[in-house]
């Protein structure tokens, strides 16, 4: 199992929600910190900032912190902004959890579809069929 903190391969739109969780959770709170979320996700500070403004561009109204000490990043607090409307929250989790539900789908049909060729290689070499060696490739 991978861990949180781990840097590698990161799912965008699980990271996206995980970020509006931990914002939403954080509200009574006072807010979670920039080094939160990257913990959180388990990415770099750099997908945090791309997944704070790509939010913000879905219509979610983030309330980012003031730099209270120059060259001290992290020091403040991002939250949701009081005037958040549940509608548009709904509409925005709904809209991450579709992105994330259409890459499963690809998944799956990938997984399928390698699947049926392997059924068909199975079938044609127990059939005494002889198969070209780029026959996986043609078949797409």
């Amino acid at each position: 199992m991978q861990s949180k903190t781990r840097r590698g391969k990161h799912n965008h739109e699980a990271n996206l929600a995980t970020v509006l969780k931990e914002l939403k959770e954080s509200a009574h709170s006072g807010g979670v910190t920039l080094q939160q979320l990257v913990n959180a996700c388990g990415v770099s500070k750099r997908h945090v900032y791309r997944y704070l403004r790509e939010l913000e561009e879905m219509g979610v109204s983030i309330e980012r912190p003031q730099i209270i000490q120059p060259g001290k990043p992290g020091v403040g607090r991002y939250k949701l902004r009081v005037n958040l409307d549940e509608e548009a929250m709904g509409e925005t989790i709904i809209l991450v959890t579709l992105g994330q539900m259409f890459k499963q789908c690809e998944l799956y049909q990938r997984q399928i579809i390698s699947l049926k060729k392997i059924v068909v290689i199975s079938m044609a070499v127990r059939c005494g069929f002889k198969l070209p060696l780029n026959f996986l490739d043609q078949v797409d």
